[in-house]
């Protein structure tokens, strides 16, 4: 769900970017960081407080165990430096086409801000202990669009023994533009995005009967089937 501290953010990026020359010198840089580090700040805390009340929710659903506090995690202006170099300060002094700068800038920032709930859900639903501890995770896709990779990862349903393994290991990271959550599962018959899983492994499946089961050309052959056919997320799934 995109908050009203999210659209600050997309509109203060946006302006910073057009104001930016191609070859921003580094008191220039610093200035930007300046500007934008607060307004990310506060996005983050959106996210935050949006995620710690579905995970209340969620675990008095299911009889699930106490939610404690929510952890204030770190973040720091170095990550957004080095994060805003990649995407906006090197491809403008490279000459690259301004809105495709803002569009993978504006992924970037938003990646970090819907980090600071997957990192909260890790680190408050894992160190619960005792009756009423998650069964297992998932991958929730939650965007009008979801890249192949995603929908593959999301197909595999309540596999995932800990939060770490659904989205923070290599294999399984988040991307720049992704906008999936990773949910605690209470009861595998009943969680956050269990229709979603079921069209993501219906059309995973059909994917890997397009290739004859060759596993190593599946994803490419879902890759097709989605821009083809784009995948929908059925409303009870949101």
């Amino acid at each position: 769900m995109e908050t009203a501290a999210v659209r600050l953010l997309r509109q203060v990026l946006a302006a910073l970017i057009q104001q930016a020359p191609d070859r921003i010198s580094d008191p220039q840089w610093r200035r930007l960081l300046q500007v934008l580090f607060p307004v990310v700040v506060q996005a983050r805390r959106g996210s935050l407080t949006e995620a710690a009340a579905a995970m209340v929710r969620e675990a008095e659903l299911h009889d699930g165990a106490p939610i404690g506090d929510i952890p204030s995690l770190y973040y720091d202006m170095h990550a957004l430096d080095v994060a805003l170099t990649r995407v906006l300060r090197e491809p403008l002094a490279q000459g690259h086409d301004r809105p495709l700068v803002e569009v993978a800038s504006q992924a970037a920032v938003e990646r970090h801000v819907q980090q600071a709930a997957r990192d909260a859900t890790r680190v408050v639903v894992e160190t619960s202990e005792g009756p009423g501890s998650p069964v297992g995770w998932a991958r929730r896709l939650t965007g009008a669009e979801n890249c192949g990779f995603c929908v593959m990862l999301a197909s595999r349903g309540a596999v995932y023994k800990s939060a770490s393994s659904a989205g923070r290991q290599d294999l399984n990271r988040f991307h720049d533009g992704c906008d999936c959550e990773i949910v605690p599962v209470y009861d595998v018959n009943d969680w956050p995005g269990l229709d979603g899983f079921i069209e993501a492994n219906r059309r995973y499946r059909r994917a890997l009967d397009l290739v004859d089961g060759r596993g190593d050309n599946v994803l490419k052959a879902l890759r097709r089937d989605l821009y083809a056919d784009p995948f929908e997320i059925p409303a009870k799934a949101a």
